[in-house]
């Protein structure tokens, strides 16, 4: 390291070096590289399913009826005889295009409100924690479905709904994280600078406190996913002819003693991205969060 460098470069330099490290200590951590693959896996489908899909996933009578795997279709047919393969990878577009926005509302929400509790304490926070409290009472799928039910299901219903539900319990993680920050010396001295509230949220403890918002947002994209999933299985998102993962469960699971894998694909996929997005936030947990 440079004599002539500069307070604030010396303090680039050795965030620079602590990424690095942090880098290594997540990539050299087989569950951590599997779940990074899988989750890229899918994403990637996702995106391109259209390219790669053996079949048209909305095509009826591509094979027979609940019929069996083979060469040409991987996972059978379904019950009008739509190839499951190509349903399953189509299927992953739907369940993708919920999860990471709503994940963005989560985090984005629940890190606000942690913060400015954590920050300005008093009466703001406990009016923030109460508000939450109550939220947290609600059983959020609950909820949902009322709300889904009065005013309709939708993509973007869906997305506002599982984001802003999932907030709550951000907030109070982020909270306790703040708490550690909101009283140190670097506050204080951004304080008598007279800097504004804005300010000293978003540039002095919001960037100290990334490892708690990394972790969250990992865990609550999992989440996400599965409500996502879990809404689509009781009938109140997406309808058919969708290859979305919960709808295609929830409508081939009365054929599963005649043919598993219309049912089991889908549920294997769903399966793999949670497993994965775990192993991720896991990892995640043990290098990230502060103590």
């Amino acid at each position: 390291m440079s004599l002539t460098q500069t307070p604030a470069e010396k303090l680039r330099a050795e965030r620079r070096q602590q990424r690095a490290f942090l880098l290594r200590q997540l990539f050299g951590n087989p569950g951590f590289l599997l779940g990074a693959v899988i989750i890229l896996f899918w994403c990637l489908v996702a995106i391109g399913w259209h390219l790669i899909v053996p079949y048209d996933p909305f095509a009826t009578g591509i094979t027979m009826p609940l019929g069996a795997p083979s060469l040409e279709h991987w996972m059978g047919g379904d019950d009008l005889g739509r190839d499951v393969w190509s349903r399953v990878l189509a299927g992953t577009a739907d369940v993708l295009s919920i999860a990471p926005l709503a994940t963005v509302i989560t985090i984005s929400v629940g890190t606000l409100i942690g913060v400015c509790a954590a920050y300005f304490g008093g009466a703001i926070d406990n009016l923030l924690m109460r508000s939450v409290d109550i939220l947290l009472v609600f059983p959020p799928i609950i909820i949902a479905l009322m709300i889904i039910s009065a005013i309709g299901a939708s993509q973007v219903t869906m997305i506002i709904i599982i984001g802003f539900f999932g907030a709550p319990a951000v907030s109070r993680t982020i909270r306790a994280a703040a708490m550690r920050e909101a009283h140190r010396d670097y506050v204080a001295a951004a304080v008598m600078r007279r800097e504004n509230n804005g300010y000293i949220l978003l540039r002095e403890i919001l960037p100290n406190i990334e490892g708690p918002v990394a972790v969250e947002t990992t865990i609550r994209f999992g989440y996400a996913i599965f409500a996502a999933a879990s809404l689509s299985f009781l009938g109140v998102s997406l309808q058919p002819p969708a290859a979305d993962w919960g709808l295609t469960i929830t409508v081939q699971r009365i054929y599963i003693q005649v043919q598993p894998w219309s049912t089991l694909g889908p549920a294997l996929a769903l399966a793999s991205l949670v497993v994965a997005v775990n192993l991720v936030a896991d990892r995640l947990r043990k290098v990230l969060a502060t103590p």
